[in-house]
């Protein structure tokens, strides 16, 4: 087992400490960034989901899952975060092909709700059969905590030469 999740973890759990102790400075009480991203393409979630996470038992939950752990255990990889000061927004591919997982392209304010913009990072092969790679992209999305719903819109351009085309799909509410 790599040991680079553990290290990117660590790394992460330092800057949401930072970003977030940022974000309690801004007075506006307005959204316009993640605190932090944690992306890649090895979740163990089979299908594709997206997930609101506000409280520390949904989070063991879904990292436990995403793991592939069904109990917890101190050999795991770990990201902690300050549910008092964040939400967590997940984005689950499922069983996809040629994906190193999710850009967050932007996140901002619209009236009331919170927006996050994202699109697959992607890449061609080719071989027999295309040499497409099989894989399960995900993304974890910290914002600063937020009772409006939270809409997730992917770009789902057709070509690369095009602007990008945001579709709704998901709109994540407090539980």
């Amino acid at each position: 087992m790599s040991s680079l999740p553990l290290i990117v973890a660590f790394i992460i759990s330092g800057q949401i400490s930072q970003q977030s102790v940022a974000a309690d400075a801004d007075k506006s009480g307005v959204i316009n960034s993640a605190l932090a991203v944690l992306t890649g393409d090895n979740s163990h979630v089979s299908k594709p989901a997206f997930t609101r996470i506000d409280s520390s038992s949904l989070w063991k939950k879904t990292w436990l899952t995403h793991l592939g752990k069904e109990q917890d255990t101190i050999y795991r990889t770990a990201m902690e975060v300050d549910f008092g000061r964040c939400t967590v927004t997940a984005i689950f591919g499922g069983q996809s092909v040629n994906s190193c997982g999710y850009r967050i392209e932007s996140v901002h304010e619209n009236g009331n709700t919170i927006v996050v913009r994202f699109d697959d990072i992607s890449f061609q092969t080719a071989g027999p059969d295309g040499g497409a790679v099989q894989v399960r992209p995900y993304a974890f999305i910290v914002l600063p905590k937020t009772s409006k719903p939270i809409v997730l819109e992917e770009n789902v351009q057709s070509y690369k030469r095009e602007e990008p085309e945001w579709k709704e799909v998901a709109r994540l509410k407090r539980s």
